[in-house]
Protein backbone atom coordinates (compact mmCIF):
# COMPACT_ATOMS: atom_id res chain seq x y z
CA UNK A 1 0.00 0.00 0.00
CA UNK A 2 2.39 2.40 0.99
CA UNK A 3 4.77 1.49 -1.78
CA UNK A 4 2.05 1.90 -4.27
CA UNK A 5 0.99 5.18 -2.78
CA UNK A 6 5.30 6.16 -3.04
CA UNK A 7 4.92 5.03 -6.71
CA UNK A 8 2.00 7.53 -7.48
CA UNK A 9 3.28 10.18 -5.64
CA UNK A 10 6.44 10.29 -7.34
CA UNK A 11 4.49 10.15 -10.97
CA UNK A 12 2.80 13.33 -9.90
CA UNK A 13 6.13 14.92 -9.12
CA UNK A 14 7.29 13.99 -12.27
CA UNK A 15 4.47 15.27 -14.33
CA UNK A 16 5.55 19.13 -12.14
CA UNK A 17 9.14 18.27 -13.53
CA UNK A 18 7.98 17.78 -17.19
CA UNK A 19 5.89 21.12 -16.59
CA UNK A 20 9.00 22.90 -15.49
CA UNK A 21 10.64 22.14 -18.83
CA UNK A 22 7.33 23.05 -21.04
CA UNK A 23 6.69 26.54 -19.20
CA UNK A 24 9.99 27.82 -18.57
CA UNK A 25 12.55 26.96 -21.45
CA UNK A 26 12.88 26.91 -24.76
CA UNK A 27 16.31 26.86 -24.99
CA UNK A 28 18.11 23.74 -25.75
CA UNK A 29 15.47 22.62 -27.68
CA UNK A 30 15.56 19.38 -28.92
CA UNK A 31 17.84 17.73 -25.83
CA UNK A 32 14.96 18.95 -23.98
CA UNK A 33 12.40 17.82 -26.28
CA UNK A 34 14.59 13.80 -25.76
CA UNK A 35 14.50 14.66 -22.12
CA UNK A 36 10.47 15.32 -21.82
CA UNK A 37 9.99 11.68 -23.44
CA UNK A 38 12.17 10.38 -21.55
CA UNK A 39 10.20 11.32 -18.51
CA UNK A 40 6.95 11.20 -20.08
CA UNK A 41 7.75 7.69 -20.48
CA UNK A 42 8.91 7.57 -16.69
CA UNK A 43 6.17 9.18 -15.09
CA UNK A 44 2.95 7.30 -17.30
CA UNK A 45 4.30 4.48 -15.82
CA UNK A 46 4.58 5.58 -12.85
CA UNK A 47 1.54 6.85 -12.05
CA UNK A 48 -0.38 3.69 -14.08
CA UNK A 49 1.57 1.32 -11.73
CA UNK A 50 0.82 3.20 -8.65
CA UNK A 51 -2.80 3.79 -9.39
CA UNK A 52 -4.01 0.70 -10.61
CA UNK A 53 -2.39 -1.37 -7.93
CA UNK A 54 -4.21 0.55 -5.28
CA UNK A 55 -7.52 -0.07 -6.90
CA UNK A 56 -7.58 -2.32 -9.93
CA UNK A 57 -4.20 -4.57 -9.68
CA UNK A 58 -5.69 -7.69 -12.73
CA UNK A 59 -6.20 -4.52 -15.36
CA UNK A 60 -2.69 -3.35 -14.44
CA UNK A 61 -1.46 -7.28 -15.68
CA UNK A 62 -3.16 -6.57 -18.54
CA UNK A 63 -1.85 -2.93 -19.28
CA UNK A 64 1.97 -4.19 -18.48
CA UNK A 65 1.12 -7.05 -20.22
CA UNK A 66 0.38 -5.22 -23.08
CA UNK A 67 2.60 -2.27 -23.06
CA UNK A 68 5.00 -2.45 -20.99
CA UNK A 69 8.01 -3.23 -23.49
CA UNK A 70 7.55 0.44 -24.38
CA UNK A 71 10.10 1.09 -21.96
CA UNK A 72 12.66 0.12 -23.85
CA UNK A 73 12.47 2.91 -26.12
CA UNK A 74 13.80 4.99 -22.70
CA UNK A 75 17.61 3.35 -23.76
CA UNK A 76 18.18 4.76 -26.60
CA UNK A 77 16.75 7.84 -25.65
CA UNK A 78 18.73 8.43 -23.18
CA UNK A 79 21.67 8.72 -25.29
CA UNK A 80 20.12 10.71 -27.37
CA UNK A 81 19.64 13.43 -24.91
CA UNK A 82 23.37 13.40 -23.97
CA UNK A 83 24.42 13.45 -27.47
CA UNK A 84 21.60 16.63 -28.35
CA UNK A 85 22.85 18.24 -25.12
CA UNK A 86 26.76 17.34 -26.15
CA UNK A 87 26.71 18.89 -29.99
CA UNK A 88 23.65 21.60 -28.96
CA UNK A 89 21.79 20.69 -32.22
CA UNK A 90 18.79 22.86 -33.41
CA UNK A 91 16.98 20.31 -34.91
CA UNK A 92 16.30 16.83 -35.18
CA UNK A 93 17.99 14.57 -37.40
CA UNK A 94 17.44 11.86 -39.24
CA UNK A 95 20.23 9.29 -37.71
CA UNK A 96 18.37 9.60 -34.29
CA UNK A 97 15.65 8.12 -35.64
CA UNK A 98 18.13 4.77 -36.65
CA UNK A 99 18.34 4.58 -32.55
CA UNK A 100 14.77 3.58 -32.74
CA UNK A 101 14.91 0.61 -35.25
CA UNK A 102 16.10 -1.88 -32.18
CA UNK A 103 13.56 -0.92 -29.67
CA UNK A 104 10.46 -0.81 -32.16
CA UNK A 105 11.74 -4.62 -33.84
CA UNK A 106 11.60 -5.50 -30.20
CA UNK A 107 8.30 -4.40 -29.46
CA UNK A 108 6.58 -5.45 -32.53
CA UNK A 109 7.95 -9.10 -32.63
CA UNK A 110 7.03 -9.35 -28.47
CA UNK A 111 3.47 -8.36 -30.15
CA UNK A 112 3.56 -11.24 -32.65
CA UNK A 113 4.45 -13.67 -30.33
CA UNK A 114 1.79 -12.57 -27.50
CA UNK A 115 -0.88 -13.01 -30.83
CA UNK A 116 0.33 -16.05 -31.42
CA UNK A 117 1.71 -14.93 -34.92
CA UNK A 118 5.26 -16.07 -34.32
CA UNK A 119 6.53 -18.91 -31.64
CA UNK A 120 9.65 -17.92 -29.69
CA UNK A 121 10.72 -20.40 -27.51
CA UNK A 122 12.33 -19.58 -24.00
CA UNK A 123 11.21 -16.22 -25.32
CA UNK A 124 11.90 -14.87 -21.35
CA UNK A 125 15.39 -15.95 -21.49
CA UNK A 126 16.20 -15.07 -25.15
CA UNK A 127 14.46 -11.65 -24.25
CA UNK A 128 16.70 -11.46 -21.18
CA UNK A 129 19.71 -11.94 -22.69
CA UNK A 130 19.26 -9.56 -25.19
CA UNK A 131 17.55 -6.64 -23.05
CA UNK A 132 20.86 -7.28 -20.62
CA UNK A 133 23.11 -6.83 -23.54
CA UNK A 134 21.32 -3.53 -24.89
CA UNK A 135 21.47 -1.74 -21.72
CA UNK A 136 24.88 -2.86 -21.23
CA UNK A 137 25.57 -1.24 -24.91
CA UNK A 138 23.95 1.93 -24.11
CA UNK A 139 25.55 2.34 -20.83
CA UNK A 140 28.59 2.18 -22.34
CA UNK A 141 27.91 4.37 -24.74
CA UNK A 142 26.46 7.21 -22.69
CA UNK A 143 29.87 7.02 -20.14
CA UNK A 144 32.11 7.39 -24.05
CA UNK A 145 29.75 10.54 -25.22
CA UNK A 146 29.85 11.74 -21.74
CA UNK A 147 33.43 11.49 -21.33
CA UNK A 148 34.85 12.95 -24.19
CA UNK A 149 32.16 15.69 -24.82
CA UNK A 150 31.27 17.11 -21.25
CA UNK A 151 33.72 15.42 -18.70
CA UNK A 152 37.28 16.00 -20.38
CA UNK A 153 36.36 19.79 -21.95
CA UNK A 154 37.68 22.42 -20.93
CA UNK A 155 38.39 25.86 -22.13
CA UNK A 156 41.40 28.63 -21.69
CA UNK A 157 38.34 31.00 -20.73
CA UNK A 158 36.33 30.93 -17.27
CA UNK A 159 33.75 31.42 -17.52
CA UNK A 160 33.34 28.68 -19.98
CA UNK A 161 34.79 26.22 -17.74
CA UNK A 162 32.10 27.47 -14.91
CA UNK A 163 29.62 26.53 -17.41
CA UNK A 164 30.96 23.17 -18.52
CA UNK A 165 31.57 22.81 -14.60
CA UNK A 166 27.90 22.95 -14.34
CA UNK A 167 26.90 20.92 -17.29
CA UNK A 168 29.65 18.21 -16.26
CA UNK A 169 28.14 18.15 -12.22
CA UNK A 170 24.35 17.73 -13.96
CA UNK A 171 25.57 14.41 -16.35
CA UNK A 172 27.56 13.07 -13.40
CA UNK A 173 24.94 13.18 -11.53
CA UNK A 174 21.87 11.96 -14.64
CA UNK A 175 24.65 9.14 -15.56
CA UNK A 176 25.21 7.96 -12.45
CA UNK A 177 21.24 7.85 -11.15
CA UNK A 178 20.41 6.20 -14.70
CA UNK A 179 23.32 3.30 -14.68
CA UNK A 180 22.06 2.72 -10.75
CA UNK A 181 18.14 2.25 -12.90
CA UNK A 182 19.46 0.30 -15.10
CA UNK A 183 21.98 -2.24 -12.67
CA UNK A 184 18.24 -2.30 -10.70
CA UNK A 185 16.12 -2.91 -13.53
CA UNK A 186 18.36 -5.89 -14.77
CA UNK A 187 18.86 -7.83 -11.45
CA UNK A 188 15.15 -7.29 -11.33
CA UNK A 189 14.54 -8.98 -14.84
CA UNK A 190 17.25 -11.83 -13.60
CA UNK A 191 15.31 -12.67 -10.29
CA UNK A 192 11.88 -12.81 -12.09
CA UNK A 193 12.60 -14.69 -15.36
CA UNK A 194 15.50 -17.24 -13.37
CA UNK A 195 12.04 -17.68 -10.50
CA UNK A 196 9.26 -18.08 -13.27
CA UNK A 197 7.76 -14.98 -11.87
CA UNK A 198 7.50 -12.45 -14.23
CA UNK A 199 6.48 -8.94 -12.73
CA UNK A 200 7.16 -6.68 -15.34
CA UNK A 201 10.24 -5.38 -13.82
CA UNK A 202 8.70 -3.50 -11.13
CA UNK A 203 10.96 -5.68 -8.01
CA UNK A 204 12.25 -3.09 -5.84
CA UNK A 205 10.28 -0.70 -7.76
CA UNK A 206 10.82 1.74 -4.62
CA UNK A 207 14.63 1.85 -5.61
CA UNK A 208 13.16 2.91 -9.26
CA UNK A 209 11.17 5.69 -8.07
CA UNK A 210 13.38 7.09 -5.56
CA UNK A 211 16.04 7.33 -7.84
CA UNK A 212 13.53 9.22 -10.10
CA UNK A 213 11.93 11.24 -7.42
CA UNK A 214 15.93 12.89 -6.90
CA UNK A 215 15.89 13.83 -10.83
CA UNK A 216 12.80 14.98 -10.66
CA UNK A 217 12.98 17.15 -7.73
CA UNK A 218 16.95 18.21 -9.05
CA UNK A 219 14.99 19.57 -12.54
CA UNK A 220 12.34 21.61 -10.00
CA UNK A 221 14.90 23.00 -7.78
CA UNK A 222 17.91 23.53 -10.54
CA UNK A 223 16.10 24.31 -13.35
CA UNK A 224 19.16 26.15 -15.00
CA UNK A 225 20.75 22.60 -15.68
CA UNK A 226 18.25 22.34 -18.70
CA UNK A 227 19.13 25.46 -20.25
CA UNK A 228 22.33 24.19 -22.36
CA UNK A 229 26.08 25.40 -22.58
CA UNK A 230 24.73 28.97 -23.50
CA UNK A 231 22.14 30.00 -21.24
CA UNK A 232 24.03 28.52 -18.14
CA UNK A 233 23.52 31.21 -15.30
CA UNK A 234 26.86 31.48 -13.65
CA UNK A 235 26.53 33.07 -10.29
CA UNK A 236 29.83 35.62 -9.96
CA UNK A 237 30.46 37.36 -6.91
CA UNK A 238 32.09 40.65 -8.49
CA UNK A 239 29.32 42.61 -10.18
CA UNK A 240 30.77 42.88 -13.57
CA UNK A 241 30.74 39.49 -15.29
CA UNK A 242 34.05 39.47 -17.33
CA UNK A 243 35.14 37.14 -19.76
CA UNK A 244 39.02 36.21 -19.31
CA UNK A 245 41.80 33.43 -19.28
CA UNK A 246 42.25 31.05 -17.04
CA UNK A 247 44.96 31.08 -15.10
CA UNK A 248 48.00 29.83 -17.37
CA UNK A 249 50.54 29.64 -14.65
CA UNK A 250 51.14 26.53 -13.20
CA UNK A 251 50.46 26.90 -9.19
CA UNK A 252 52.29 24.14 -8.33
CA UNK A 253 56.35 24.33 -9.45
CA UNK A 254 57.31 20.38 -7.91
CA UNK A 255 57.89 19.04 -11.51
CA UNK A 256 61.40 17.01 -12.57
CA UNK A 257 63.12 18.78 -15.47
CA UNK A 258 64.90 15.52 -17.02
CA UNK A 259 66.49 17.06 -20.06
CA UNK A 260 69.98 17.68 -19.21
CA UNK A 261 70.17 21.30 -21.55
CA UNK A 262 66.22 22.27 -20.06
CA UNK A 263 68.21 21.67 -16.24
CA UNK A 264 71.21 24.59 -17.58
CA UNK A 265 68.53 26.91 -19.04
CA UNK A 266 66.36 26.71 -15.96
CA UNK A 267 69.88 27.26 -13.67
CA UNK A 268 70.52 30.29 -15.82
CA UNK A 269 67.02 32.11 -16.12
CA UNK A 270 65.52 31.04 -12.64
CA UNK A 271 65.40 34.68 -11.65
CA UNK A 272 63.88 35.60 -14.83
CA UNK A 273 60.75 33.63 -14.41
CA UNK A 274 58.69 35.92 -12.97
CA UNK A 275 59.83 38.82 -14.99
CA UNK A 276 58.72 37.01 -17.97
CA UNK A 277 55.05 35.86 -16.43
CA UNK A 278 54.31 39.39 -15.65
CA UNK A 279 55.29 40.30 -19.28
CA UNK A 280 52.85 37.93 -20.78
CA UNK A 281 50.34 38.84 -18.49
CA UNK A 282 50.55 42.05 -19.93
CA UNK A 283 50.71 40.85 -23.39
CA UNK A 284 47.31 39.84 -23.16
CA UNK A 285 45.91 43.04 -22.95
CA UNK A 286 47.18 44.50 -26.25
CA UNK A 287 45.43 41.44 -28.20
CA UNK A 288 46.46 43.21 -31.65
CA UNK A 289 49.87 41.26 -31.61
CA UNK A 290 47.91 38.50 -32.49
CA UNK A 291 46.17 39.94 -35.02
CA UNK A 292 48.96 38.80 -37.35
CA UNK A 293 48.09 35.69 -38.73
CA UNK A 294 51.68 34.79 -38.70
CA UNK A 295 52.61 35.27 -35.53
CA UNK A 296 54.87 32.74 -34.01
CA UNK A 297 56.97 31.91 -30.52
CA UNK A 298 60.02 33.78 -32.38
CA UNK A 299 57.89 36.79 -33.58
CA UNK A 300 56.87 37.14 -29.92
CA UNK A 301 60.21 36.47 -28.22
CA UNK A 302 61.51 39.19 -31.14
CA UNK A 303 59.19 41.85 -30.23
CA UNK A 304 59.21 41.41 -26.76
CA UNK A 305 63.03 41.09 -26.85
CA UNK A 306 63.50 37.80 -24.91
CA UNK A 307 65.28 34.86 -26.21
CA UNK A 308 63.02 32.17 -28.13
CA UNK A 309 64.45 29.57 -26.07
CA UNK A 310 63.63 31.17 -22.85
CA UNK A 311 59.91 31.99 -23.73
CA UNK A 312 59.63 28.20 -25.11
CA UNK A 313 61.15 26.94 -21.78
CA UNK A 314 58.98 29.31 -20.03
CA UNK A 315 55.64 27.78 -22.06
CA UNK A 316 56.94 23.67 -21.97
CA UNK A 317 57.49 23.62 -18.10
CA UNK A 318 55.71 26.48 -16.01
CA UNK A 319 52.20 27.05 -18.69
CA UNK A 320 48.83 25.38 -18.36
CA UNK A 321 48.41 25.67 -21.57
CA UNK A 322 50.87 25.59 -24.77
CA UNK A 323 52.08 28.61 -26.82
CA UNK A 324 49.53 27.95 -30.43
CA UNK A 325 46.24 27.05 -27.61
CA UNK A 326 47.78 30.87 -25.78
CA UNK A 327 47.19 32.14 -29.40
CA UNK A 328 44.26 31.01 -30.34
CA UNK A 329 42.49 31.88 -26.66
CA UNK A 330 43.62 35.37 -27.00
CA UNK A 331 42.34 35.86 -30.49
CA UNK A 332 38.82 34.08 -29.39
CA UNK A 333 38.68 36.71 -26.89
CA UNK A 334 39.37 39.65 -29.17
CA UNK A 335 36.67 38.19 -31.42
CA UNK A 336 34.25 38.43 -28.24
CA UNK A 337 35.28 41.75 -27.58
CA UNK A 338 34.63 42.98 -31.18
CA UNK A 339 31.45 41.26 -31.36
CA UNK A 340 30.40 42.98 -28.42
CA UNK A 341 30.95 46.37 -29.65
CA UNK A 342 29.21 45.85 -32.34
CA UNK A 343 31.65 44.33 -35.34
CA UNK A 344 29.58 41.86 -36.98
CA UNK A 345 26.80 44.70 -37.57
CA UNK A 346 28.22 45.79 -40.43
CA UNK A 347 31.00 42.66 -41.39
CA UNK A 348 31.06 39.07 -41.73
CA UNK A 349 32.37 36.49 -39.65
CA UNK A 350 34.82 35.74 -42.46
CA UNK A 351 36.53 39.51 -41.51
CA UNK A 352 36.34 39.13 -37.91
CA UNK A 353 38.33 35.94 -38.08
CA UNK A 354 41.06 37.41 -40.40
CA UNK A 355 40.90 40.17 -38.24
CA UNK A 356 41.76 38.56 -34.97
CA UNK A 357 44.33 36.58 -36.65
CA UNK A 358 42.99 33.71 -38.17
CA UNK A 359 44.31 32.59 -41.52
CA UNK A 360 40.66 32.03 -43.19
CA UNK A 361 37.23 31.40 -41.43
CA UNK A 362 37.60 27.69 -41.11
CA UNK A 363 39.94 27.41 -38.37
CA UNK A 364 38.24 30.62 -36.39
CA UNK A 365 35.02 28.36 -36.41
CA UNK A 366 36.43 25.63 -35.43
CA UNK A 367 38.50 27.26 -32.23
CA UNK A 368 35.61 29.43 -31.17
CA UNK A 369 33.68 26.16 -31.01
CA UNK A 370 36.23 24.10 -28.74
CA UNK A 371 36.90 27.34 -26.59
CA UNK A 372 33.01 29.01 -26.26
CA UNK A 373 31.48 26.07 -26.69
CA UNK A 374 29.08 26.84 -29.16
CA UNK A 375 29.45 28.36 -32.97
CA UNK A 376 30.24 32.06 -34.24
CA UNK A 377 26.58 31.91 -35.37
CA UNK A 378 24.67 30.22 -32.60
CA UNK A 379 26.73 32.95 -30.23
CA UNK A 380 25.61 36.06 -32.27
CA UNK A 381 22.07 35.03 -32.78
CA UNK A 382 21.77 34.32 -29.67
CA UNK A 383 23.73 37.35 -28.23
CA UNK A 384 21.19 39.74 -27.10
CA UNK A 385 19.72 36.74 -24.24
CA UNK A 386 23.36 36.22 -23.53
CA UNK A 387 23.96 39.56 -22.67
CA UNK A 388 21.08 39.49 -20.15
CA UNK A 389 23.43 37.52 -17.76
CA UNK A 390 27.09 38.31 -18.74
CA UNK A 391 28.24 41.82 -18.95
CA UNK A 392 31.15 41.29 -21.55
CA UNK A 393 33.86 44.30 -21.58
CA UNK A 394 35.99 44.64 -24.37
CA UNK A 395 39.07 42.42 -24.31
CA UNK A 396 41.47 45.05 -24.38
CA UNK A 397 40.94 47.00 -21.88
CA UNK A 398 39.84 43.85 -19.34
CA UNK A 399 41.43 40.37 -19.96
CA UNK A 400 43.22 39.70 -16.54
CA UNK A 401 44.05 36.86 -15.24
CA UNK A 402 41.40 35.04 -12.53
Amino acid sequence: MLENLFVFSTGLIGLLAIAQIFIRFKSNYIANVYLILILSIIVVRFLVIGFLSLFNPLYLNIILNNYNNVLIIVIPLTFLYFNNLVTNRKKIITSDAYHMVIPLAFIIIDFLDDHQLLAIPFKNRIFLSFFLIYIVFYIVYNYEILRRGVWSKSSPISFINKQNKIIKKWTIFLFSLLFLMGLRLMISLFLEVTNNHYEYGRSFIWISCSIWLFIFLRILIFPEVLKGYLYHKVDISSSEKVITISTMWKRDEGFVITNVQDLKLQKKIINLLEGYKDTLDDVKKHSKLFRDAKISLGDLAYKLDIPKSHLTFLFKYYSEISFSDFKKAVRIEDALGLIDEGYLSHNTFDSLARLVGFASYNPFYTSFREIVGVTPQDYYNNYEHYRVHYQIRSFRDNLSIT
